[in-house]
């Protein structure tokens, strides 16, 4: 994302919170199905209009958030909090992998598993920090996998 796509997306945002603060209203997407939906802010319980699903407002993330700007990037600690870490043991194939951004009902988005027994979790962190957070190269020694849509989100698979 370059700098004016940003600034637009922050000025979105922008314009998002002050209907939200006058109206008490807000834009936000199904943790189930991910359409766009509204929502009084006093409610304890949402309902999406489209699949049915019904929770807390925690379940709906709200359709513009700050997470991922530039200027408030995730730390490493908050990025490791949100990874899941995976150790393949069974024989030769002791490999460590690692996936990131958990959708409820769907799946994981991102995954990086190391080629090789000799690349370390931490060296595997660092370099899958630098690619989704930085947007530095994507990890040279792994196998990357990215699910583009909510449908193609996966799972951790049994083995490796």
């Amino acid at each position: 994302m370059n700098n004016e796509q940003l600034k637009k997306l922050q000025y979105q945002t922008q314009l998002l919170h002050e209907i939200v603060e006058k109206s008490e209203i807000n834009v936000v997407t199904c943790g189930n199905c991910g359409s766009a939906l509204l929502h009084r802010i006093s409610v304890e319980e949402i309902e999406c209009p489209d699949c049915g699903f019904k929770s807390e407002p925690c379940d709906f993330p709200d359709l513009f958030f700050e997470t991922f700007y530039p200027e408030k990037k995730m730390t490493k600690k908050t990025f490791k909090e949100k990874c899941h870490f995976q150790h393949f043991s069974g024989g030769v194939n002791r490999r460590n992998a690692i996936y990131f951004d958990y959708k409820e009902g769907y799946g994981w988005k991102y995954k990086v598993k190391a080629h090789s027994s000799l690349i370390n979790s931490k060296d595997l962190f660092n370099q899958f920090y630098e690619w989704i957070v930085n947007d530095e190269l994507k990890p040279d020694y792994s196998e990357i996998r990215v699910a583009e849509t909510d449908g193609e989100r996966f799972k951790i698979a049994i083995s490796g």
